[in-house]
């Protein structure tokens, strides 16, 4: 594999070994080994429901396959693995439960092209083959803005990768609608011919693919709460459904998988983990008692409000007494004849403040008119404020 400088590279990162992975014949070889222990893997299915078998307690979960016939299966316990797409299986599978899974508000999204190996018509043109040796040149940046990973493998096929964008959106299509537009594809084509030689070379097939981080730039792997998926979905009323969560490698999704799979699979089978799990804990965990915190201090308002609300009441009924007595004896005073202009300030402060029964009124003094000079009797001081009849003395 040959790589010109050109004028445009910052920076290059060479590296060379004897190994480079095909994910594609990886996946395959593993796919392979675990079927012959048994494993049955079903393709182009989705999980649309989590059910409770009839008569038991057994968790059940609903697969629609490709060719639109439903699926039940037995689930004691169940580890969702899906990528940027983990979020949406999870609330699509247990929609009544908030556990607040949470990716990077970036995710990095990247469009990949494989090649064939040159096509040599003339032999004399053919140089020395390096079959012994894979290769890869990163460069980057590029004056361009753009970074360019440049892969060969033992047999001189080339694998390229372009930019890695940054997205907002959360919610991709679906994986087998994930590919990249002709017009990703011809940039990145552009792109690399400035710096290796394509002539020969036919495009094999291109892909796009989406890395998912989590919010900490961390992996999650770790177990749901049982108590909050018990609590939340009515359909595990009773049910022992272990719900595990495996998403958030970023760019090391692959060279990480294996590692993840061993240290899910010790918290599948409730064994002492490889490594120590606390960086990888859901997030959720603290959210969740913050959200049982909260929930507690508003559930202690509630009462309070309730308590309150009965003492205010009380209030108004002392209150409203007062006002009965305070109504009766400013009648008194009104008939042992006061002053018109007097009498109008009694029908004044009656109408407008102690005839509203929507506030409370507080008469803090209250005078006896029985058995004195009703000439000799008015109204001395009248304050309002804020709705309340402050002082009412009379003499």
């Amino acid at each position: 594999m040959c790589v010109s400088p050109g004028p445009g590279i910052f920076g290059i990162r060479y590296g060379k070994t004897k190994i480079r992975s095909d994910p594609p014949r990886f996946f395959s070889f593993l796919q392979g080994e675990c079927e012959k222990l048994g494993v049955e893997f079903l393709t182009s299915a989705n999980a649309v429901k989590v059910a409770q078998h009839a008569g038991d307690e057994t968790t059940m979960i609903d697969l629609r396959l490709g060719g639109g016939e439903t699926r039940r299966l037995r689930c004691q316990n169940l580890i969702i693995s899906a990528g940027i797409w983990t979020p949406k299986l999870f609330s699509q599978l247990f929609s009544s439960v908030d556990v607040g899974i949470r990716l990077a508000e970036k995710q990095h999204v990247q469009t990949w092209l494989r090649f064939s190996a040159e096509t040599v018509t003339d032999t004399k043109e053919q140089g020395p083959k390096d079959t012994e040796q894979c290769h890869q040149v990163w460069l980057n940046p590029l004056d361009e803005g753009d970074d360019l990973l440049v892969s060969s493998f033992a047999n001189e096929e080339l694998y390229v990768a372009g930019e890695l964008e940054q997205v907002r959106d959360h919610t991709p299509p679906l994986p087998d609608e994930v590919r990249p537009t002709p017009e990703d594809v011809d940039k990145l084509r552009e792109l690399v011919a400035r710096y290796v030689h394509l002539e020969r070379r036919e495009l094999l097939s291109s892909g796009k693919a989406f890395m998912p981080a989590g919010p900490q730039g961390r992996p999650i792997m770790d177990k749901v709460p049982p108590e909050l998926l018990i609590s939340s979905q009515r359909c595990l009323k009773g049910s022992d459904l272990g719900v595990f969560l495996s998403f958030g490698h970023d760019l090391d999704g692959f060279t990480l998988g294996l590692g993840s799979g061993k240290v899910v699979a010790e918290l599948v089978l409730g064994e002492e983990s490889s490594i120590d799990m606390t960086p990888f804990k859901l997030p959720l965990n603290g959210t969740v008692a913050t959200a049982l915190f909260v929930a507690l201090i508003v559930v202690a308002v509630l009462i309070g409000a309730a308590i309150g609300s009965i003492a205010i009441c009380g209030l108004d009924w002392k209150y409203y007494l007062k006002r009965r007595e305070a109504r009766k004896d400013l009648g008194e005073i009104v008939e042992g004849g006061v002053s018109s202009s007097e009498k109008a300030e009694v029908e004044r402060v009656e109408k407008d403040v102690i005839g509203k029964n929507s506030e409370v009124v507080k008469v803090e003094e209250v005078g006896e008119s029985k058995g004195k000079n009703p000439e000799t009797v008015k109204v001395d001081e009248v304050k309002e404020s804020k709705g309340w009849l402050k002082k009412a003395v009379y003499r």
